[in-house]
């Protein structure tokens, strides 16, 4: 199978899993009364929606013509893209837990035993309860949930003129809508479901309806920066459930041409954001939380600010990523293409600038 690399929307991946982490380091703030929700930074879970439209996107895009023989495949790649690193993490929150338990610390309350299978399996976010262990996995269990649905939704979408899916899009947008302003963030039962199926089969359908489809240059130059405004504008306004509909006009965008936006994304920095953007999302709740409990780590604190603490804890977020990314991540993910490769795969290459690199969450 051809792949061909977005880097924009790779970047973008990685700028989303960059608002996460700062949406959660806000939390912590809040909840020591160090600091009042921020606008731009406090609603950082709507990255998350972001994340479903990219990843149904590069889905339908990279994947537009897989067949049912492929599905085996297609199954064994996603397994070895999301298992792997995530069980990797929770390994090191067990080791934590029982040291902790040894040492006779009590443990986090995060910690709860009789719920550890759920969290290894990623079905915690399919019941409605506190989410244990590390939280943040709940997206990528709905997210697994979109990759079984995945090829059983694509032929029927697919088969459909493109009038009919340029419906869908209309459709699928308002659905994303009513959801986020009904459930907001919530991420476990059945909102936290419908906030990821919603978003994959938004990107979905977006990514079939665009299929060749590019945009003048003046117009590509003239939208990227208003979508981009546009968002700044939702924030700004209190209405974050917009973010992710303004969030999907960008990714569009990204998808089909090149502007100003697309220009800065492709920049080395941000590309190797994209890149580790998965470890950045898995790791980054654990690595704030021993950062958070480490000697001194109050001194700090107070010595440096909120500001400066939540920027070294973020320059450790990233270190760590990149690791757990060179030796965690990359090496399942290439293990699993091999084993892909021995089944049959029939794809043809994909869309243009639709990676299949750019769109797990």
């Amino acid at each position: 199978m051809m792949k061909q690399e977005n880097l924009p929307l790779t970047s973008l991946r990685g700028v989303a899993a960059l608002w996460v982490v700062a949406h959660h380091l806000v939390l912590r703030f809040v909840d020591l009364g160090l600091s009042t929700p921020d606008r731009f930074l406090f609603p950082g879970g709507v990255a998350v929606d972001i994340f479903f439209i990219l990843s149904g996107l590069v889905m339908a895009a990279t994947y537009r013509d897989l067949t049912p023989s492929g599905v085996p495949a297609f199954m064994i790649r996603r397994i070895f893209r999301i298992y792997p690193l995530h069980l990797f993490v929770m390994t090191g929150l067990i080791c934590l837990a029982i040291l902790l338990t040894l040492a006779g610390h009590p443990g986090p309350p995060g910690y709860d035993w009789s719920r550890l299978p759920g969290a290894l399996l990623l079905l915690q976010p399919f019941r409605d309860q506190p989410l244990t262990w590390n939280v943040a996995s709940w997206s990528v269990g709905v997210e697994m949930a979109c990759y079984l649905a995945f090829p059983l939704f694509l032929p029927l979408v697919r088969a459909l003129p493109r009038v009919a899916i340029a419906l869908l899009v209309v459709a699928f947008g308002v659905i994303e809508f009513l959801v986020l302003s009904r459930v907001g963030a919530v991420v476990a039962g059945g909102g936290a479901v419908a906030r990821g199926f919603a978003g994959f089969a938004f990107g979905m359908v977006i990514a079939l309806s665009l299929r060749g489809a590019r945009l003048p240059q003046w117009a590509q130059n003239l939208l990227e920066p208003a979508a981009v405004l546009a968002i700044v504008a939702a924030l700004a306004g209190g209405r974050p459930e917009l973010t992710p509909m303004f969030g999907a006009v960008l990714i569009a965008l990204l998808f089909t041409g090149r502007g100003p936006v697309a220009a800065v994304f492709e920049k080395a920095p941000l590309h190797w954001l994209g890149k580790v953007s998965y470890s950045v999302y898995l790791v980054h709740l654990p690595v704030i939380g021993v950062f958070a409990t480490a000697p001194k780590s109050a001194w700090l604190l107070g010595a440096v600010g909120p500001v400066i603490w939540s920027v070294l804890a973020t320059a450790l977020v990233l270190a760590v990523s990149h690791v757990c990314w060179l030796l965690i991540e990359e090496p399942a993910r290439r293990y699993g293409a091999r084993l892909a490769r021995g089944q049959r795969l029939t794809v043809k290459a994909p869309a243009p600038r639709g990676p299949e690199t750019a769109g797990v969450a």
